[in-house]
């Protein structure tokens, strides 16, 4: 779970995030954030809009940089393309 929070998976995860979230965000909730009534259930909803898609890519960039059938103390976090 921590590789998830940071490194290069954080990395790679925070943009998509933030695009995706505020993508979500804006069709699923824009019409009651416009008209100021906030809650806490919708800012409840609005943290899963960023929360959800951050996880997905993350786990989505661990899972991509694992050897196939190596066993878990030899599957590292994977290279960034900047990096040798």
């Amino acid at each position: 779970m921590m590789h998830i929070c940071t490194g290069a998976a954080a990395h790679v995860a925070v943009p998509t995030a933030l695009i995706v979230g505020t993508i979500l965000t804006a069709v699923n909730q824009g019409a009651v954030i416009v008209s100021a009534d906030l809650s806490p259930a919708l800012v409840a909803r609005v943290a899963a809009n960023y929360l959800v898609p951050f996880v997905v890519s993350s786990i989505g960039y661990l899972v991509a940089g694992r050897e196939p059938n190596a066993p878990p103390e030899r599957q590292s976090e994977p290279q960034r393309k900047d990096q040798p």
